[in-house]
């Protein structure tokens, strides 16, 4: 089965006050000059999926400017069947979301239902750029392979926050001892929800890596290895066979250790928050040895290996691709190769400029000047 959009609808999301496009299977193509919104329009089906973009750390930059929210509406076939999904993104407040006439509810109650991949230029930065940027991508892959994700990771960035504001709390009083009690609390609940995060992120990992370096061999044309290194926080969670009890007391008493320092520096300083994802390059750590042609194809490498991956899990289903601008960098042969892979896939949409970018083939053509406000 494939997840498949056959229309989607875009009110104040960036340079779109308003957008109704129909799509049909296979590849779309989406042309237009520079700036003219086709980012926008794949930005869209990617949050549609995940609840964040890849492009914005916030999804408020998703807001139109001068519009107090954003909304994304989508026509959809998914495993469930066939759906009208949306979601609005308020200036203020949470993400809400609807299926079909129900009622309004909470993002996290419609997160992975239908999956999308996305690959754009700044994914180089996956590989140079900082941890959090890799983090979001473990993230994303997690909510695609366990939907339940995104509900684990909103509790423990909430609960990561008041442990912030209780340790702000002893450092300003520190003779009010139910401050302490209050961060057991706190800490009681970011470890539990820290392990199921962390051993979620590494199943993630594991899942790509054989995939992530086959694709990079694949597409630079390369023997070179490359392979990512999870490296948690909490890296007693899959450096230990322990049972879950000895675990989370194991955790608990690394808390009490580093307590006063947390308190002195008023932050968590161990957590998911602190997780980083390491590329290696023949076993050189890619930020520092890679060239930027290097760097571009380990990024679309990691992309490409989250899809293949739930491609290749007849369980989850058939993603939706997204190539935004993939063909910027490459000569005429690897260009032909990627056509030629988005052409065996369900459901692809790929942006250009201009129609000469794209090699020949039988993809679908929108002109998003036809549709510019």
């Amino acid at each position: 089965m494939a997840d498949y959009v056959s229309r989607l609808a875009l009110d104040h999301v960036r340079s779109w006050s308003s957008l109704v496009l129909d799509f049909d299977p296979g590849v779309t193509v989406l042309l237009g000059r520079n700036g003219i919104g086709k980012t926008n329009v794949v930005e869209a089906l990617e949050f549609l999926s995940i609840g964040s973009s890849s492009r914005s750390s916030s999804s408020k930059f998703l807001i139109q400017k001068g519009q107090s929210a954003a909304t994304i509406r989508a026509r959809a076939d998914v495993r469930s069947g066939s759906h009208i999904m949306q979601v609005t993104i308020p200036q203020r407040g949470v993400l809400r979301s609807r299926l079909d006439n129900g009622k309004s509810q909470y993002f996290r109650d419609i997160a992975g239902l239908l999956r999308v991949i996305s690959f754009s230029p700044s994914d180089q930065q996956l590989a140079s750029g900082e941890p959090a940027r890799r983090r979001r991508f473990l993230d994303q892959t997690s909510i695609m392979m366990m939907p339940q994700y995104y509900s684990l990771l909103q509790q423990c960035q909430q609960i990561a926050h008041q442990r912030i504001a209780v340790l702000k709390q002893i450092k300003e009083h520190t003779s009010e001892k139910w401050s302490e009690s209050e961060l057991e609390i706190w800490t009681d609940q970011f470890i539990q929800l820290g392990i199921k995060i962390t051993q979620a992120r590494a199943r993630a990992v594991s899942a790509l890596n054989p995939l992530f370096s086959q694709l990079y061999r694949d597409f630079s044309g390369h023997n070179d290895e490359a392979q990512l290194v999870y490296q948690p926080s909490l890296s007693e969670v899959i450096h230990n066979d322990a049972a879950q009890e000895t675990l989370y007391q194991q955790l608990h008493d690394h808390f009490i250790r580093i307590q006063a320092g947390e308190i002195a520096r008023t932050t968590n300083l161990i957590g998911p928050q602190r997780d980083e994802l390491l590329l290696l390059l023949d076993g050189n750590p890619a930020r520092e040895f890679a060239s930027n042609g290097e760097l571009w194809t380990l990024g679309l490498a990691m992309r490409l290996a989250q899809f293949r991956f739930i491609t290749e899990n007849s369980l989850i289903g058939y993603p939706i691709l997204v190539l935004d601008d993939v063909f910027a960098q490459l000569d005429n042969k690897r260009r032909e190769r990627i056509f030629a892979f988005a052409e065996a896939q369900q459901q692809v949409f790929i942006t250009a400029a201009a129609e000469g970018d794209v090699p020949h083939g039988n993809g679908h053509y929108l002109n998003l000047e036809e549709f510019s406000n």
